[in-house]
């Protein structure tokens, strides 16, 4: 099924780095390299750096990563709560220090979440009506947040609904390996699926990971509940 949407709110997801990039915390905008093209052990490296800090920030402050996720991606409170994270943040991160997006911030401490919620994994025998995932994955561009952003956040989760398993099998592989790259290519073709019309995913596959992680948590709680409202919501869409 084509999504559409108005023109006036489409944008790449690479549009957003400055934006997502001012949101981030002030000891986590220092470079973890020198200027230029990054080395592969560089970018190993921080992503370690990244990962680990993720478990200790959801390990000390895991209600206020709670809140954090559940609020508006590019959002007032968001930015709040992001702040309120500040000194775990330079906590957990010790000596190093990395950049990344803030949607990449809340995608790593999703995946933590997820795979504490969810140790074995999303439950991909029963998927719910059709219907119930295309009211689930819209877009809520009623709310405080970043439209653009919302849109990129809408993608993932229909990409969840779609593929249960796959987001699942990737969530599973090691971050930057071959195997990661591998179900990531399985997952293209319905990445483009999912997008609204004029609306294009140039970012990274961090990027996507993190979209994907924080998607299929949150189908994993909401699966967890029956979809409990959303199947009210679908059948009024009727």
């Amino acid at each position: 099924m084509m999504r559409r949407l108005s023109t006036t709110l489409t944008c790449a997801l690479l549009c957003l780095a400055a934006l997502a990039q001012a949101q981030i915390p002030s000891s986590t905008q220092e470079r973890l390299t020198t200027p230029g093209k990054p080395q592969k052990e560089d970018v190993l490296r921080g992503n370690k750096l990244f990962r680990d800090m993720a478990q200790c920030v959801v390990e000390r402050q895991s209600t206020r990563v709670d809140n954090l996720l559940n609020s508006a991606p590019g959002s007032k409170v968001e930015m709040k709560l992001a702040d309120s994270l500040q000194s775990r943040y330079d906590n957990c991160l010790g000596m190093g220090s990395i950049s990344f997006p803030h949607y990449v911030l809340r995608g790593g401490l999703a995946e933590v979440v997820y795979h504490r919620e969810f140790p074995n994994g999303l439950d991909t025998t029963t998927k719910p009506a059709t219907e119930v995932t295309l009211v689930w994955s819209d877009p809520n561009l009623d709310s405080d947040g970043v439209q653009a952003l919302e849109l990129m956040h809408s993608a993932a989760r229909c990409l969840v609904a779609r593929q249960p398993k796959r987001v699942s099998d990737l969530l599973e592989t090691e971050t930057m390996s071959p195997e990661e790259m591998r179900v990531i290519r399985d997952l293209q073709g319905d990445l483009g699926a999912c997008l609204f019309a004029g609306v294009t995913f140039n970012g990274n596959r961090q990027s996507l990971r993190a979209l994907l992680a924080e998607a299929a948590l949150e189908y994993g709680v909401a699966q967890r509940s029956g979809f409990a409202g959303v199947a009210a919501a679908a059948a009024g869409k009727k």
